[in-house]
């Protein structure tokens, strides 16, 4: 754990500092697990098959070069480093849910047909011209748009083909009064 846990690495370095200098001092680790139980297996050992893992255990790892005794009421330590770590069940019964949604039986209710505004010059679509398209077709809507209050009698008719008509030419139109040649 040295080499991910700052705290870790300051105790080893210490340990490598004191065992080079030969004073005696060396690394020695001792496990406790609380709460205590006697037929507990330490929680870092491979669990037992068909065993489950008991929940709510802190386990220490104690550097202790001398003995302690612990019954004595006055205790002092340093607490080098510390983490949370969870260890996984053996199996563990897990969904996974997708939101969709629901797919209409309903047609389109308008669909925009573009027609090219320059093909000589220029035989495929640009952002630009697209653009475009859309800004004019948007203006066209709110210019167009009425509500069935201003349509009073005729509102029984609707819907209804309406198509756009452009004396200028200005636009694509529908012109039905024309003659054909």
């Amino acid at each position: 754990m040295a080499r991910v846990r700052e705290g870790v690495a300051r105790l080893d370095d210490s340990l490598q500092y004191a065992e080079a200098l030969g004073n005696g001092d060396a690394l020695t680790l001792q496990v406790a697990q609380l709460p205590q139980r006697g037929d507990d297996r330490w929680i870092g050992l491979p669990a037992k098959p068909g065993t489950p893992i008991p929940p709510g255990r802190l386990s220490l790892i104690v550097h202790m070069p001398e003995p302690v005794d612990f019954t004595q009421p006055a205790l002092a330590g340093l607490l080098i480093d510390e983490w949370v770590e969870v260890v996984p069940n053996a199996s563990e019964t897990t969904g996974v849910v997708f939101q969709y949604n629901q797919p209409d039986s309903v047609a389109p209710q308008a669909i925009l047909v573009a027609a090219h505004p320059n093909p000589v010059a220029q035989a495929f679509w640009t952002i630009p011209w697209l653009q475009q398209v859309l800004r004019e077709t948007i203006s066209l809507v709110h210019m167009r748009a009425v509500t069935p209050d201003l349509l009073d009698e005729t509102s029984h008719y609707l819907p209804a083909a309406y198509f756009a008509f452009n004396a200028e030419n200005h636009t694509v139109s529908t012109d039905f009064f024309k003659e054909r040649p």
